[in-house]
């Protein structure tokens, strides 16, 4: 839960960060919103590493899930571009939506993918290069 509140908040700051910047009247931003903004990412990407390794049966497969990596997405994408000094208000939006998804994930609970449950890793026993008789 460390995890998710530490990306949490610096979504929120990153968001915070862009708004005072965009307010100020500059046309590009400051880039202190970069710091947070990354810094999120990565304890956003390694919370659902984190949870892929820890769950019996494979990683979370569920709606959720897919809703958090989708956000992670999106703010990854907002970020790079947004580094460059363009777009970088679709943040406003992004960053917030990125820890709303990421603590929505977290509240769910993770339990392994009842379709994959049974077959993980996939297609065990399965070889590339079956040895000839």
């Amino acid at each position: 839960m460390t995890i998710v509140l530490i990306a949490a908040l610096l979504y929120l700051l990153a968001t915070g960060l862009l708004i005072r910047g965009l307010t100020a009247g500059a046309s590009a931003p400051p880039r202190g919103w970069l710091v947070p903004a990354v810094t999120a990412e990565v304890l956003h990407a390694g919370y659902h590493v984190l949870v892929a390794l820890n769950t019996v049966g494979g990683p979370d497969m569920h709606f959720f899930a897919a809703l958090s990596l989708v956000g992670l997405g999106m703010a990854l994408l907002t970020t790079l571009v947004g580094a460059r000094g363009r777009m970088a208000a679709l943040g406003v939006v992004a960053f917030p939506l990125a820890a709303i998804l990421l603590v929505i994930y977290h509240s769910y609970g993770h339990a392994p993918s009842k379709a994959l449950a049974g077959s993980w890793p996939p297609m065990r026993g399965w070889h590339c290069c079956p040895m000839p008789r």
